[in-house]
């Protein structure tokens, strides 16, 4: 989405690129060389039991399609509060340390989707 695809629409990546102005996020220029073809993908799970069968079911549909594409799907959960502003959010090292992701899938309920 950040890379221009034309794959998203127009009023998710106005959405995406809201959230990426709020939150200050810079991509980090040496990870990105390293780590150029990750091809990992990072499903967030905000504020929601993972047993709940929708979000197994979600969570489902994301790995086979990560597949299909020959991604990777990590599952990281995060616990915030709906008040704390997305830049005191404490996020899983994966995603705090830019570069390691190629991808997002944010699920559930805080104040960071």
């Amino acid at each position: 989405m950040i890379n221009g695809s034309d794959l998203i629409s127009a009023r998710t990546r106005e959405h995406v690129q809201a959230v990426i102005r709020q939150l200050g996020y810079r991509p980090h220029a040496l990870a990105r060389r390293i780590l150029r073809n990750s091809q990992m993908v990072c499903f967030v799970l905000a504020n929601r039991r993972f047993l709940h069968s929708f979000h197994a079911g979600i969570l489902q549909g994301a790995e086979a399609c990560a597949n299909k594409l020959k991604q990777h799907l990590v599952f990281v959960a995060i616990v915030c509060e709906k008040e704390t502003p997305p830049g005191q959010i404490a996020l899983p090292p994966i995603l705090e340390e830019k570069g390691w992701a190629e991808g997002v899938i944010l699920t559930g309920e805080c104040s960071l989707i």
